[in-house]
């Protein structure tokens, strides 16, 4: 739903509540119109009125379009977004038209593909300089997204549900000397299009077709320039046409909202807002829904903190309409809680980034639902010419409920191509603006030619997928890994030229990473694998930024040993127990930080595969055979020396505090520890003891966002952050009858706050420390047996303490790259199964993950 006239619009989220806007005042002001207007759009001249036409192009990798809580799908998304604004240019009165469509194209799922399309008008009329009429008109053909609570699954309806939306209002504003008067009248209608099943049967829609109108005023009295209190009331009046479908009832409601609040207006502060509070009511006509009698409140501001930097945020409850049940149970509405911030930042005349972050929690009424969802991103526009554009945005929504099928967790990666003639953001910036910029100009010289030593820490996993077959039929997959720390040292040479790096470099790397398994039954396995030390030579190509750190990718070759320990309980004569050397391909990236002219600090992350092999083994003289397919993810941090000292350290401020923002991508491992009791042929209730170490791999997306402050070159500050991960493990036992199980974690995703302390070199280059709490969600499954009502399918969000450190290289006064890695134990859940003969199994699961972010200063 995208950009209607009387919508408080919340970074994306429409919130329909009709009057909250046209209640309230207008936003322009002297105090604030002075610093908007030097990013104003002047548009195409027309005559008397001024044309601002928009063509965008953008790619979307969405990884989860059906929002599911499992069994995800992903597709790429197009979509054309042609629009046209036209509006006068008059002294007195003024008129505005605007016209847009948005045309998505999927992939891979052509089921999804919708356009969508709009047409507005509105206007006023200024009868003298204190009173004006306005009103508006609009049309629109939309989609909902399936996303929406009450968006049905592609299994219950193959296409988007799409509807048409009418919308209108008109009102008066006036002022009679330091009194505030508004009047406004909204009428918004409904209808939706009827939809396919799966079977091919029509679904009737009609039964979501509304109408929703409210009539409100709003007195306010000015006690000085800078302040306004007010009083506003609005009625809320909601019909359907039709009962809902199978029964004789539908949602109609009626109701009303009061409240009072100030409105501020300071120009010294640059900043405008307004804050109230009330009481809402919805009385519904059907006796079976309860009413609504709830607090109501809401709070908006806009800061311009200087020139380049606007922060806005909001808070505001509505009631929404939804079509969400169960088993015949309806719920009557859902009153929406949510919180919203929005920060954008002008790097230079080209480049501006924001970050915005939303939280919204739902109560169904009548209806045992509760949501929260997480809506966070970040972005970045890039002016080619004064009206060609590229952008790129990162979006991340986490939804949370107590109905575990309505929880998601789903990712957007946007880039976009714009041509917008007439819109002047990349003309240039104020003149009393300093045009940053957002790379500075590197060291003259070369700084890490030659040869150098170092030595240093790291820490990683070891991640083992077995597989193999079973006498007596059926098969075993597994993934087992678990997570250990041990020294390194690295003797290497490199060439520079004109800031670009090449080189080779030898390693040695001493850790002791090992998993095992065993359960207390004759025919079950005892399992390990373990790796010693292992040499590397690899390759490394990078560039030199400006400060004089070297940013690099690493790729090469590694030989390792690999013990591993393969037992049938029942045969303790036919174990295997070797020692098996491979090779493995290595990919990383790092950063080399000078600290000195001789000494440098590198932090890098890596991730090796190794050549899988055969481990051999008898089972009551029957031979078996098992395949293990060894990786490796590894953090490490060292020190180094450079033999040919070179003066190319460029000196640079600390790290500056206040607000930043950022977002990252990175790869990590879940290591999950399983502990209990098994029941299995015949043996007495839990007696056969169950241990194991599990886990897997995968990528993330994140953003992140904090506060700061410097102490000479010290540094402290808080900051939050959210991740969308895909990491998960699984183990499959296929016996071809009875017995065995299948079981499986993933993690969703996490949030959560950390306090960070570093240092900053002379280079500008900041290394902290970091230490805070998060949640994390993890999708437990236990499968045992052919009774799927004994299954354990469970969603758990649970506190875990995570700690780290990092890197953040500054590429110019205000970007900079981060080189972050942390871990995470989280607190254990743990379970009982329903069977006559149960299994009762404790989980515990920690995280290491590695991430390379980009951020901004403001």
């Amino acid at each position: 739903m995208r950009h209607w006239l009387c919508s408080v619009i919340v970074f994306g989220a429409v919130v329909i509540d009709p009057m909250a806007s046209c209640l309230a005042q207008d936003a322009t002001t002297e105090a604030t119109s002075a610093v908007a207007e030097r990013g104003a759009q002047d548009g195409l001249r027309w005559g008397a009125f001024r044309l601002l036409p928009s063509l965008i192009l953008s790619v979307t990798d969405d990884d989860n379009i059906y929002a599911r809580r499992s069994d995800e799908s992903r597709d790429t998304v197009v979509t054309l977004s042609p629009s046209l604004a036209v509006q006068s240019d008059w002294r007195q009165h003024a008129l505005k038209f605007d016209v847009g469509a948005d045309i998505d194209r999927y992939q891979r799922h052509s089921s999804e593909d919708v356009n969508d399309y709009w047409f507005g008008v509105e206007g006023s009329l200024d009868f003298d300089g204190d009173t004006r009429l306005f009103a508006g008109l609009r049309t629109a053909r939309d989609h909902e997204d399936r996303l929406s609570a009450s968006a049905p699954s592609p299994a219950e309806q193959t296409r988007p549900v799409r509807y048409e939306r009418q919308e209108a209002h008109a009102g008066l504003s006036s002022a009679i000397g330091d009194f505030r008067l508004r009047l406004g009248a909204t009428l918004d209608r409904f209808n939706y299009e009827d939809g396919e099943s799966s079977a091919g049967q029509t679904i009737d829609n009609d039964y979501r077709a509304h109408a929703l109108s409210a009539v409100g005023a709003r007195i306010g009295y000015a006690l000085s320039p800078e302040y306004e209190v007010f009083m506003q009331y609005a009625t809320d009046r909601r019909r359907y046409d039709k009962p809902i479908t199978g029964q004789l009832f539908n949602r109609d409601s009626s109701g009303h909202r009061a409240a009072a609040g100030v409105r501020f207006t300071l120009p010294r502060a640059r900043t405008v807002g307004e804050v109230f509070a009330g009481r809402l009511r919805q009385d519904f006509h059907h006796d079976d829904f309860e009413d609504i009698d709830k607090p109501y409140f809401g709070a908006s501001f806009t800061w311009w903190s200087s020139a380049l930097v606007k922060i806005s945020g909001s808070i505001d409850r509505v009631v929404e309409e939804t079509t969400v049940n169960r088993n015949g149970v309806f719920a009557a509405a859902s009153v929406d809680t949510r919180y919203a911030l929005e920060v954008e930042r002008r790097i230079d005349h080209r480049m501006t980034v924001f970050g915005r972050v939303s939280t919204t929690r739902s109560e169904y009424q009548g209806f045992d639902r509760r949501d929260r969802v997480i809506d966070a991103g970040a972005g970045v526009r890039y002016y080619l010419e004064r009206d060609v554009f590229i952008a790129a945005d990162l979006r991340l929504i986490d939804r949370n409920s107590t109905d575990i099928d309505a929880q998601y967790r789903r990712s957007q990666l946007m880039f976009s191509f714009g041509y917008t003639p007439g819109m002047r953001w990349g003309e240039g910036p104020p003149a009393d603006v300093a045009d940053t910029g957002w790379l500075v100009q590197g060291p003259s010289g070369a700084v890490f030619p030659g040869a150098y030593a170092l030595i240093g820490l790291g820490h990683g996993a070891l991640i083992t997928r077995t597989s193999g077959a079973r006498r007596g039929g059926g098969s075993d997959l597994s993934s087992f890994a678990d997570s250990g720390a041990g020294p390194g040292v690295a003797l290497g040479y490199g060439l520079e030229r004109d800031r670009w790096y090449l080189g080779g470099e030898l390693g040695l790397e001493g850790n002791d990473l090992g998993w095992e398994m065993s359960k207390d039954k004759a025919d079950s396995r005892t399992v390990s694998g373990s790796k010693d030390a292992q040499f590397s030579l690899s390759m490394r190509v990078g560039r030199v930024v400006g400060n004089g750190a070297l940013i690099f990718a690493r790729a090469g070759a590694v030989r390792a040993r690999f013990d591993d320990y393969f037992r049938i309980n029942a045969s303790a004569d036919g174990a295997h127990d070797d020692t098996t050397a491979r090779w493995g391909a290595r990919v990383g990236v790092g950063a080399d930080v000078p600290v000195d002219e001789s000494l440098f600090l590198r932090m890098e992350y890596a991730r090796t595969r190794f050549r899988s092999y055969v481990v051999e083994y008898l089972d009551e003289g029957t031979p078996g055979a098992d395949s293990f397919d060894n990786q490796e993810t590894w953090f490490s941090v060292g020190l180094g020396w450079r033999f040919d000292a070179r003066a190319g350290m460029v000196a640079s401020s600390p790290a500056a505090g206040g607000f930043y923002v950022g977002a990252h991508v990175g790869h990590g491992g879940l290591d999950s520890h399983l502990s209990g009791w098994h029941s299995d042929g015949g043996a007495l209730p839990l007696s056969q003891r169950f241990t194991g170490d599990f886990g897997g791999q995968g990528q993330l997306l994140g953003v992140f966002a904090g506060v700061g402050k410097s102490f000479g070159r010290w540094y402290a500050g808080v900051e939050f952050e959210i991740d969308e991960t895909r990491v998960d493990w699984t183990h499959e036992r296929d016996t071809r009858g009875s017995g065995g199980r299948d079981f499986a974690v993933e993690m969703k995703g996490d949030y959560g706050v950390a306090l960070r302390v570093g240092y900053s070199l002379q280079n500008g280059t900041l290394i902290y420390g970091r230490v805070g709490e998060v949640r994390g969600r993890f999708d437990t499954r236990w499968v045992k047996g052919g009774n799927q009502d004994n299954d354990i399918d469970r969603s758990d969000t649970v506190r875990g303490l995570r700690y780290g450190l990092g890197a953040e290289v500054p590429l110019g006064s205000a970007t900079f790259i981060r080189l972050d890695y942390v871990i995470t134990h989280y607190r254990s859940y743990r379970f009982t199964t329903l069977h006559q003969s149960p299994d009762q199994m404790s989980f515990a699961n920690s995280d290491h993950l590695f991430r390379l972010g980009f951020g901004v200063r403001f």
